[in-house]
This record gives C-alpha cells, sequence and structure tokens, in this order.
C-alpha cells in the first residue's frame, strides 16, 4: 500500500476496518478480532490516533472506558485501501482455481473462528 501513497502497516489496516464494522468498540475488542495482543494494539491504536484517522472517547456507560471511532480522514483512508487490499488478494490468488481458492478462504476463515478471532477482512466488508 505504501506504493499508492497509503501508509498503513496491514495491521493498522485491519484495525481500521474492524473500527468500520464495529464503531465505538473498545481496544481489547479491536485486540480480539484481529488476533493482536491488547498492547501492542493499543500502540497502534495510538499511532492511529495521532495521525489522526481514530479518535478516542470517553464511554457513555462506563466513564473508565474508552471507545474508538474512525474519524472522517481514517474513513477516507481505509476506503482508498480497500481496493488495493482486493486487489493485493486477487494477485494471491490468480494461480489457483476459483474452488481452489474459496476452499483456501473458508479453511482460513475456519481457522480464524477456531482460534478466536473474527477474521475480518475486506471480502467482509
Amino acid at each position: 500500500m505504501r506504493d499508492a501513497q497509503i501508509n498503513l502497516t496491514p495491521v493498522q489496516f485491519s484495525a481500521l476496518h474492524v473500527l468500520e464494522d464495529q464503531p465505538g468498540v473498545d481496544q481489547a475488542t479491536v485486540a480480539s478480532a484481529i488476533g493482536y495482543d491488547r498492547a501492542t494494539l493499543g500502540k497502534v491504536i495510538d499511532r492511529l490516533v495521532d495521525r489522526a484517522l481514530v479518535e478516542r472517547s470517553v464511554s457513555k456507560r462506563d466513564r473508565r472506558a474508552r471507545e474508538l471511532y474512525l474519524t472522517s480522514q481514517g474513513r477516507d483512508v481505509l476506503q482508498t485501501a480497500l481496493p488495493l487490499v482486493r486487489e493485493i488478494q486477487n494477485r494471491l490468488l490468480a494461480d489457483i482455481s476459483p474452488s481452489d481458492a474459496a476452499s483456501f478462504k473458508a479453511t482460513l476463515r475456519h481457522l480464524l473462528q477456531s482460534s478466536g478471532t473474527d477474521g475480518l477482512g475486506p471480502e467482509n466488508a
């Protein structure tokens, strides 16, 4: 994605994607959804906040908790990145048959679900 002037790491992209699908969740939920530990993801979220792609706000239900939301800039970056990610996925699967690609994706989803992550990706957008 850096070639396309989108400065996002895969984990940053994944975090933005989760926040698009689940606005207002906390860091622990994002970490679980993408299979990262909370401490590492906290640093990722800090960088996204510093870049004004994500904002933290105090939860109305629990003032100790922080909710995460995409900013309009974060939404724009994600929408720019999604077609590029799909293109990369298509290139990776280009040399196998559509049925093998479907089986591969189903196996990956199964592995992700059994490991406790949601397996969120642009094909689920």
